[in-house]
């Protein structure tokens, strides 16, 4: 029996995520038809989490070996919500594990094309008995509930994946080379660390080379850009990530950035094209802070925080698209 993905979720609580699904097939690999699979929802957290059919359901599967619940519906409490499925297939004992088939509604994961068999727990082929087992397969699904705006983002490869499904979104228009587009900005936090995001739709005129995300973090009590904020740098055509401070008025002659990179560089990205299921793709700019050094430090102890960003080309300090816009103000984000 094969655990068809995703085994591994995240969602906010209370809300429903892909319904598990397994396969049972054969020594072959194919399909087999009617094999009886029993879903369990072992564990959700606080009230309300549900599977349909309800728990313990038992299905049967289809012509391509296949059982899916209808729904699956997380807890109104953070934790792992985890549903089991169980099947049973009949085998033979031992190494001799081929030449068997089983009986429709009861299995089996393994399987062939004989069928002078004279029943369990003994099997007789051509003269030969064989020892036959009932044989238990399981599976194990996982989906994490989480309050939105809390979470642990995975930003070591530029992927969009479901560690992000928790995050606050923002949506805005990006106006790069390519032209307008709708975008996504993305934020989040957990117990150490801030995680911001930026989702790009890709089309043949755009480029990788045109944006460079720049994201300017504050606390909120300040309305515009300040001596000392913190800029986070991340440079999709040359795969760089830097942490800086604002620092007005002594930058180099001829440029007009006017950041200069932290010494403790608290922080990381990542950047990349990705591909969604009907071919579409789009741009991922995701990093993220710590929780301390550099000006962050005093926005962990008040617990808020304020963002700016630009999406621009080349090293000026404004961006072609500037959120929320003019350049340099800042909007509340958390709490």
């Amino acid at each position: 029996m094969e655990a068809l993905q995703p085994v591994n979720q995240v969602g906010p609580v209370g809300s429903d995520v892909t319904p598990p699904a397994v396969k049972a097939t054969d020594e072959g690999g194919l399909p087999v038809k009617g094999a009886r699979v029993t879903f369990n929802l072992t564990q959700s957290p606080g009230t309300g989490g549900s599977i349909d059919p309800s728990s313990p359901a038992v299905l049967l599967t289809d012509a391509n070996g296949i059982a899916q619940l209808n729904q699956w519906h997380l807890g109104d409490a953070t934790g792992d919500n985890i549903v089991q499925a169980s099947g049973y297939g009949i085998a033979i004992k031992g190494e001799a594990w081929t030449s068997i088939l089983g009986r429709e509604g009861i299995g089996p994961f393994v399987q062939s094309s004989l069928t002078n068999w004279t029943g369990y727990p003994d099997m007789t082929v051509e003269g030969f008995r064989f020892p036959l087992e009932l044989v238990r397969d399981n599976a194990e699904f996982i989906a994490f509930g989480c309050d939105e705006g809390l979470g642990t983002a995975d930003v070591t490869d530029g992927v969009k994946d479901a560690s992000w499904d928790c995050a606050n979104t923002e949506p805005f228009i990006a106006n790069l080379g390519g032209g307008k587009k709708d975008a996504t900005f993305y934020w989040m936090r957990d117990g150490s660390t801030f995680y911001f995001a930026v989702s790009i739709p890709v089309d043949e005129t755009a480029s990788e080379k045109e944006n460079i995300f720049t994201l300017y973090l504050t606390d909120t009590g300040n309305a515009t850009l300040t001596e000392g904020d913190d800029v986070l740098v991340l440079d999709g055509a040359a795969q760089s990530f830097s942490d800086q401070n604002w620092a007005e008025g002594k930058c180099p002659k001829g440029q007009s950035f006017c950041a200069f990179v932290d010494e403790d560089q608290n922080g990381d990205g990542h950047f990349q094209i990705n591909v969604n299921p009907d071919g579409s793709a789009f741009y991922f700019y995701e990093l993220k802070h710590k929780l301390q050094g550099d000006a962050v430090e005093d926005i962990a102890d008040i617990g808020r925080l304020a963002a700016a960003f630009t999406l621009r080309i080349g090293k000026g300090a404004k961006g072609n698209t500037e959120w929320p816009g003019p350049f340099g103000e800042y909007e509340q984000i958390i709490p």
